[in-house]
This record gives C-alpha cells, sequence and structure tokens, in this order.
C-alpha cells in the first residue's frame, strides 16, 4: 500500500498547490526494495503534503469556544465567527518538523506564504503585530457544565495589522488571506471591516501585494488603496 501511494504520488504531487511556485520535493528511496522504515518515512511527507494542500484550499482545522446559550448554538453555527490575537498562542510552535503538527495559526500563514511565494510567512501575532482570524463552523455544541458553546471547523482567512512607528496603534496592514475554497463568500471584507473598525489608525498597505489583493483593496477600502496607487 506505501509503495502505491508514492508511486500515486509522484503523479499528482506537481498539482499539488503548495508547489505551484515550488518545485515538487523528490523522495529519494533504496534502488534496490526499499526498507519499512524508508516507506513509513515517506508516508509521513506525502501526510504533510496533503495536509499543505487541504490548509491552502479549505483553511485549518480548529476549535474555539464562545459565550452563549443552548439556544444561540445553531444561528452561530451559520455565520462566520472572527477573533483577534495579540500574543503568540500555545499552539504556534510545531510539535515536530512536520506542517500537520502545528497549530491553524502558523499553518494558515504558511499557507499563505506557500500561494504568494513570499521570502518569509508570517510571524506570530503580538501586540505590534495582531492577527484578525475568520473562521467557518462546522459543529458545535452547548457545554452545560460552562454554560458556553463549543465549536469546530477551520480557520479561513486573516488579516494581519502592524504597528511600524512604535506608538502601540497598529497603522499597516501588513497580510491580507483567505483559502481558496472560501473566496468570494464575504470572508476578506469582513476582514477588512473588522481590522478597520479595531484599529482606526490603519492608513497604510504594506509592499508586496498580489494583483488579485490590489484589485480587492481597490474595491473595498477607497482610503487604503489610495496609498497603494500612488505607489504603485
Amino acid at each position: 500500500m506505501m509503495a502505491e501511494m508514492l508511486r500515486c504520488r509522484e503523479r499528482f504531487a506537481p498539482q499539488f498547490p503548495q508547489y505551484a511556485k515550488r518545485p515538487v520535493l523528490p523522495l529519494t528511496l533504496s534502488d534496490e526494495a526499499p526498507e519499512a522504515d524508508e516507506l513509513y518515512d515517506a508516508m509521513r511527507v506525502i501526510v504533510n503534503e496533503v495536509h499543505c494542500a487541504y490548509v491552502q484550499e479549505y483553511g485549518a482545522h480548529c476549535s474555539w469556544r464562545r459565550a452563549g446559550n443552548e439556544a444561540d448554538l445553531r444561528p452561530l453555527l451559520l455565520q462566520p465567527h472572527l477573533q483577534v490575537f495579540d500574543a503568540e498562542p500555545e499552539d504556534w510552535t510545531s510539535l515536530s518538523a512536520l506542517d500537520y503538527d502545528e497549530g491553524p495559526l502558523r499553518a494558515a500563514a504558511r499557507a499563505y506564504w506557500r500561494e504568494t511565494g513570499w521570502d518569509h510567512a508570517p510571524g506570530p501575532p503580538s501586540p505590534d503585530y495582531v492577527w484578525v482570524c475568520v473562521y467557518k463552523p462546522r459543529s458545535g455544541v452547548y457545554n452545560e457544565d460552562d454554560g458556553e458553546l463549543d465549536y469546530g471547523g477551520s480557520l479561513v482567512g486573516f488579516a494581519i495589522v502592524a504597528d511600524r512607528d512604535g506608538d502601540e496603534e497598529p497603522e499597516a496592514l501588513a497580510h491580507l488571506w483567505v483559502a481558496r475554497q472560501a473566496r468570494r463568500a464575504g470572508h476578506a471584507t469582513l476582514l477588512l471591516a473588522e481590522a478597520e473598525r479595531r484599529f482606526p489608525a490603519l492608513s497604510t498597505v504594506e509592499r508586496p501585494v498580489t494583483q488579485d489583493g490590489a484589485a480587492f483593496l481597490v474595491a473595498s477600502s477607497p482610503r487604503l488603496s489610495a496609498g497603494l496607487t500612488r505607489r504603485a
């Protein structure tokens, strides 16, 4: 089964979105019949690749908790959920060298990095590098003991705002990303509106910016896109 999966990987890996701007990583095995340990290590690479492709397309699996009562459960299940991070979450650091062990924020950061081809993925949240995240719920339960709502779903997008002048008021939109299968559903508009609402000093957009990103900003925020157009 593992040998067959490796043969399939050679056919399908070039179609993975993470290789759109980078060559496929070769999996080198022994010339003769590979050992079971070699095949197992190769399987871990394949699982990693599939995970990365999934996050780029659909977002990163995660769970979250919201205040509310049982009557709120279904209405909130039908709405995207926004959450703001100004400190590094506990699961930011990988448990291993493989991406499928990463927490959702870091997985989404790497998905964005792979798609855009920038030099570096966004770093962890901090007081001067705040993440505004949007989640798509898939399931939810009412936790009667705590009187709260527990949801599971996917982190499908983020906007990152940065304080570059040290006045404790973020003024720059540094990054904006939505998973590919979650686009054209209003998530980017929701993220940008929440970022502008929470951070009234927001006035600039940091480069580089993709063509799609620039077009979105022109359509969604004349104030932010004005500076972008002047610098084009």
